[in-house]
């Protein structure tokens, strides 16, 4: 799958560097307020959201930009919703211009806005006109089956989700995928032994080249902890921090657990 790369604009990256952010927003940064490697972007435009009204007025364009990355982050992270997503990163890019941000500053962010778009026309896990079910209700059908005890008939509908075309079930669905092959390999690990864990992870692997997705790739992690499988935990590890994508704090968190169990296990 490709996946879409867009730079800290050069405007954000000095405001970082300046020292000049506000308390509320530089608490997303590392502690000498530098462009810290792996800032949660998602969560930083959330910030901004709260409390960006109360900023400096001469700030109003950065922080704009500043959250219309933020917005791209999530949105390739998290592909639902994609038509207002798309409409807000848009909204945010002239709100950044009309504030005295330069166009040439802009153009990457709406770029990857339309990139993101032609990757996937039809970006919405929820439900359509039709009545089928979106990927979300998918989910959380398997998760609730799962839950009540239904383990037959939970695996049987994360395998139809981890069998099927990523494009075909529209935004969501190479989370969604990543997601029920996820729990097939956990279910596995936990009732059939390591082997057979591997197997469905080998299977993963050889069936879709982008597995494990990105976005999804803390979850795998945290589904494998405690699972008994310590060479898979390894390799998930291994494929997250090697993917192109910055690391998120909650892959970061997943990431820190893992290594520690591995540590105990002498891996």
């Amino acid at each position: 799958m490709p996946l879409i790369e867009v730079e800290v604009p050069p405007t954000a990256a000095a405001l970082i560097a300046s020292r000049r952010m506000p308390a509320w927003l530089a608490a997303g940064f590392d502690p000498a307020q530098t462009l810290s490697p792996f800032p949660d972007w998602a969560d930083i435009a959330d910030t901004i959201e709260a409390y960006g009204d109360s900023a400096d007025p001469s700030l109003r364009g950065v922080l704009a930009l500043m959250t219309a990355y933020g917005r791209i982050d999530r949105a390739v992270t998290v592909l639902d919703r994609l038509e207002e997503r798309t409409a807000e990163i848009l909204g945010l890019c002239d709100l950044a211009v009309a504030n005295g941000i330069d166009e040439d500053e802009v153009e990457p962010l709406r770029a990857a806005t339309e990139e993101l778009e032609e990757i996937w026309p039809d970006g919405d896990d929820t439900a359509g006109d039709d009545g089928r079910p979106g990927v979300s209700d998918l989910l959380a059908a398997a998760d609730a089956a799962y839950a009540e005890g239904d383990r037959a008939g939970a695996l049987a509908r994360y395998r139809d989700l981890a069998a099927a075309d990523a494009q075909a079930l529209g935004g969501s669905g190479v989370y969604a995928i990543t997601y029920a092959w996820t729990a097939l390999i956990a279910d596995a690990a936990e009732h059939e032994g390591a082997a057979a864990a591997g197997a469905l992870w080998r299977a993963a692997r050889a069936r879709n080249e982008w597995f494990p997705w990105p976005g999804a790739g803390g979850a795998l992690i945290r589904g494998l902890l405690g699972r008994g499988v310590p060479d898979l935990l390894a390799e998930a590890v291994a494929i997250r921090r090697n993917q192109s994508w910055h690391l998120r704090r909650l892959d970061r968190e997943a990431i820190a657990a893992a290594e520690a169990e591995l540590s105990r296990t002498g891996r």
